[in-house]
């Protein structure tokens, strides 16, 4: 019996997949037995939620949640299901193609467009055009900073990996320094912080905005997506 265990950066995140009942390991049980690991962002946080969920006894796991666009064409709130995931060296792991199948038919029976992608999983966030643009250049479409160290987990413990990314900033959005300065240690915001910057650098503000845009519209296809079922059967 299949087991999906999902991996996520930040709680929001982990709230589009829909309520979650704690476990003793820190985990949180989904209502469809589904478990979810929200770890923060970042490589080393990710493989150690990803080796959590393989302890519990997950069989298939999944790096859900956000990404940057570096391809021009993607708009903000297009799903991604990418067939394969590498790192700034070059090392690539692949999907599980039947699975991603399985989850592209059900996305497109609810009517949300999927794209493939070349996902990029990086150190530290991509916040400048020219640095989306050089990622770009090399041949990466999308980027984040954990589905390389879950797929990597995965491949470790003999598990089937799926990838499922929306976008939020696109490749022509420059994240605001008032945004980077803002978040703590687990990748979420601090209001304190973020009203602090943005009085130090009131022209952050409508680049925010803009950004904000764009983060409801991944949200909502967030949702969508789980709404629409991941879970490998």
């Amino acid at each position: 019996m299949n087991r999906t265990g999902f991996v996520v950066a930040l709680r929001a995140e982990g709230g589009s997949l829909g309520p979650g009942g704690p476990r003793p390991d820190g985990l949180l049980e989904l209502v469809d037995g589904s478990l979810l690991a929200v770890t923060g962002m970042g490589a080393g946080a990710a493989a150690d939620g990803a080796r959590r969920l393989a302890a519990a006894g997950c069989t298939a796991l999944v790096s859900f949640g956000m990404a940057g666009g570096l391809d021009p064409a993607l708009a903000a709130g297009t799903v991604l299901l990418p067939a394969q995931v590498r790192d700034a060296a070059g090392r690539m792991f692949q999907s599980s193609e039947s699975w991603r199948s399985q989850v592209a038919q059900r996305l497109a029976r609810a009517g949300l467009p999927v794209m493939d992608a070349r996902l990029l999983s990086v150190a530290a966030p991509l916040a400048g055009v020219a640095d989306k643009a050089r990622a770009f250049a090399r041949d990466a479409t999308a980027v984040d900073m954990e589905s390389f160290a879950v797929a990597e987990a995965a491949a470790g413990a003999g598990l089937a990996f799926l990838a499922v990314r929306v976008i939020t900033d696109t490749a022509r959005d420059e994240l605001p320094r008032s945004v980077t300065v803002s978040l703590d240690a687990r990748g979420e915001t601090r209001l304190p912080r973020l009203l602090a910057a943005l009085l130090r650098h009131p022209r952050d503000v409508v680049p925010l905005l803009a950004l904000a845009r764009r983060y409801g519209a991944a949200r909502r296809a967030l949702a969508a997506a789980a709404q629409a079922g991941l879970a490998k059967e």
